[in-house]
């Protein structure tokens, strides 16, 4: 079938007719919060029924080979555009027309040519932006983007201090990415949700200027292998819940007292040895309400320790 329905989208894989536009477009108008997800095209020319739905505010375009996105030039309305998985030559310079797009996900990997960023200083007031790919240099001037709230760039290497007060920002993710220094992050006072996922760094001591961000509130550390102890946590922090996932290297607690609010611990991963984690430090959070502990096949010793630990938590 063309057409398929799901709970959170329709989705369309070939050209349709003007009926078939119609009863998506239907569909849409009664379901607002439903996604129109567009995939397996291979030309732009199969996709000129997309202008006989103008009640599609939230597009996904995906596992397509198409030269450019000016089909959507059609629908000034939409909200959300998701662009992933794209192979070939695209040219994605129609979002300068989505006025009122409030989030945008350019994930480019696969697309061949260098992506123009430029696009988005034409007062698109945009909210949230995910990109990944090739893009021409300095065209992505973050700076303009004044109304963001979660920001998640996924390049060879991001500069913190090149970027001014984002006032409005509120979550950052970074993914996959070499980081030499997280200097210059402690400026955005108003970020409080920070997801750190797969990124290299030599030295655990980078992260310490995240601990000046005063709202933090949501630490997430994921896939991380240079971590050997929170001794990167310089002073208090009134930070709420740190989600964790090592690979290896975790030596010891050591430090993570000094989240002297933290209420929630969730340490996940892939360890060789997790009997040589000191677990001990955990004991010292004393406002800490629920605790998850699963780092590998651990001994008895440390089984009851860990258990221990849950048990003081919860009761």
């Amino acid at each position: 079938m063309a057409i398929n329905y799901y709970d959170d989208r329709v989705q369309v894989s070939h050209k349709l007719n003007k009926n078939e536009s119609n009863e998506v477009n239907e569909f849409l108008h009664n379901n607002p919060d439903k996604a129109l997800r567009l995939y397996w095209f291979e030309d732009t020319k199969e996709l000129s029924f997309v202008s006989e739905i103008p009640n599609a505010k939230n597009i996904s375009i995906d596992y397509s080979k198409l030269d450019n996105i000016d089909f959507l030039s059609a629908l000034p309305n939409i909200e959300k555009l998701d662009i992933s998985e794209m192979t070939g030559n695209l040219d994605v310079n129609a979002i300068k027309n989505f006025k009122n797009l409030k989030i945008l996900n350019l994930s480019l990997n696969k697309a061949t040519k260098q992506t123009d960023l430029s696009i988005l200083n034409n007062g698109i007031a945009l909210e949230e932006f995910y990109f990944s790919g090739k893009f021409k240099k300095n065209s992505l001037n973050l700076n303009t983007l004044k109304n963001i709230k979660v920001l998640a760039p996924q390049l060879s290497t991001i500069n913190f201090k090149e970027l001014s007060d984002l006032n409005q920002l509120k979550e950052i993710r970074l993914f996959n990415q070499k980081i030499g220094s997280l200097d210059g992050i402690e400026k955005f006072t108003s970020v409080e949700n920070l997801m750190i996922n797969g990124v290299k760094m030599e030295n655990q001591d980078n992260l310490s200027p995240i601990f000046k961000l005063p709202k933090l509130t949501i630490l997430n550390l994921s896939y991380v292998k240079f971590i050997k102890d929170f001794t990167f946590i310089k002073s208090s922090h009134n930070l709420k819940c740190l989600y964790l996932w090592t690979l290896n290297g975790l030596e010891s607690y050591k430090g993570i007292e000094k989240l002297t609010s933290l209420q929630k611990l969730s340490h996940c991963g892939e360890h060789k040895n997790p009997n040589d984690i000191n677990f001990d430090n955990i004991e010292n959070l004393k406002n800490l309400m629920e605790l998850e502990i699963k780092v590998g096949r651990v001994n008895e010793m440390n089984k009851r320790k860990i258990e221990k630990l849950i048990k003081n938590i919860c009761c």
